[in-house]
């Protein structure tokens, strides 16, 4: 399930951008990506061993940054680090 459920992020069996996607801007491809990872983990949420899904977010993280980068002709690494949020809770900052 996890395979298929990966399946739309690789590309010869590693995650690749989404060329459909690059034409959006970096909020619309952030919120695709979200709503089709919200949707899947919704589904199998109520299965005992839901914590196999991190390959999947895994997949899907890795292909949106890759998505983004290729759409502003960057790095993987730049995007994730300007698309990094921090938020401050009462144990301390948190990314």
């Amino acid at each position: 399930m996890i395979k298929a459920q990966c399946a739309p992020y690789r590309q010869h069996g590693k995650p690749w951008h989404r060329s459909r996607l690059q034409n959006l801007g970096d909020y619309d491809i952030v919120r695709i990506y979200g709503a089709e990872y919200r949707g899947v983990v919704n589904y199998y949420l109520l299965a005992q061993d839901a914590w196999r899904l991190h390959t999947l977010h895994w997949h899907a993280l890795t292909s949106m940054l890759k998505t983004l980068a290729a759409r502003h002709r960057s790095t993987v690494t730049k995007m994730a680090d300007r698309h990094r949020a921090k938020a401050s809770t009462g144990d301390g900052p948190r990314t």
